[in-house]
């Protein structure tokens, strides 16, 4: 384990919502299950709370963007993580391996088409297993809440489901769960060992199916060039040849499980405090699949669901974040 870079910064006022404390931040390199991979961890957290006092939470990328991009671009002054860290929480951020600033399997070093997919779900659960253990060791704590997002879904249900006793609470933000329409990132052509990614992709998949009134209402397109631009650049192929790597092992999943009614893990399983939450323009997990999935948890001993009225798969780089903010911070809260 290798820590990376400590720290402070103070951050501006972000309009009704209340000032930020002063946050200092840590990026930490965690050993993993395998011998030669480091996972990508950052803390953000409050100068001005003892870390006793303040609850811990992890927070888990999908399936193709590192966590970095996700959950803490500064947008107007203030990421996701800021606001958790602000609201007294010990905030970090997990990339899984072969994501953003965690090592890459070999695999990712030559061309896809000589392996097999790589990094699935099971392997990812065991990389919050890595992370989850060491954030639980160094804060002293004995449970956490956990954020996934997207196919994060998948891995943080995966590890709550395993680990009953050391989660406070579970949110499920864009659930994936049984398909029964075409899955965007999903192909019919033979899989290697990672897919590319390019920017004009990955823009066209985020306004899928929107009107140009709906583009106006929901997206802010110097954000999303912002968003495009600090993603490419924890790619070092991206950087050279303008396209993202992202391991195939999800896609392979989606074969292998959602599209055929089968799931990665057990939602009976899960018995924290779970809320689901999900965009009404959400192309990538419809609200379909979110309906279904919550219908499911039945030994959670409180869910909820929650639908934002505005918002695409992305809302939490979108105009309508804080109502995606304010209701995560609302239901961990309680």
């Amino acid at each position: 384990m290798l820590i990376l870079l400590l720290f402070g910064l103070l951050t501006p006022l972000f309009g009704a919502s209340g000032p930020f404390d002063a946050i200092e931040t840590e990026e930490i390199l965690v050993d993993a299950d395998t011998q030669g991979i480091e996972l990508f961890v950052r803390i953000k957290k409050s100068k001005l709370k003892k870390d006793h006092q303040s609850p811990l939470v992890l927070c888990v990328h999908g399936a193709t963007y590192p966590a970095e991009t996700s959950f803490d671009l500064q947008l107007d002054g203030f990421s996701w993580l800021d606001y958790m860290a602000a609201r007294g929480y010990i905030a970090a951020i997990l990339d899984i391996r072969g994501y953003g600033r965690s090592t890459r399997p070999p695999e990712m070093e030559a061309s896809p088409a000589l392996h097999s997919p790589i990094v699935d779900t099971a392997v990812a659960v065991r990389d919050v297993t890595s992370a989850a253990n060491y954030l639980l060791r160094k804060f002293e704590k004995e449970r956490l809440n956990l954020i996934g997002w997207s196919w994060g879904t998948a891995i943080m249900a995966g590890y709550a489901a395993k680990n009953q006793k050391k989660v406070s609470n579970l949110v499920l933000y864009a659930p994936i769960w049984h398909r029964q329409t075409p899955s965007l990132i999903s192909t019919n052509k033979s899989l290697g060992s990672y897919r590319l990614v390019s920017k004009e992709d990955a823009l066209l998949r985020w306004s899928s199916g929107l009107s140009e009134d709906q583009k106006k209402e929901i997206l802010n397109p110097t954000w999303q060039q912002i968003w495009a631009e600090a993603t490419w650049r924890t790619d070092p192929l991206a950087m050279s040849e303008g396209f993202l790597r992202a391991p195939n092992g999800v896609i392979k999943d989606v074969r292998e499980y959602w599209q055929l009614g089968l799931s990665t893990y057990e939602p009976t399983r899960i018995v924290c405090p779970t809320l689901l939450v999900v965009a009404q323009y959400d192309k990538d997990t419809p609200l379909y699949m979110t309906k279904a999935l919550y219908a499911r948890l039945s030994n959670s001993n409180r869910k909820s669901l929650k639908i934002l009225d505005t918002g695409t798969h992305t809302v939490m780089l979108e105009k309508n974040r804080l109502e995606l903010f304010e209701a995560v911070d609302s239901f961990m809260s309680q």
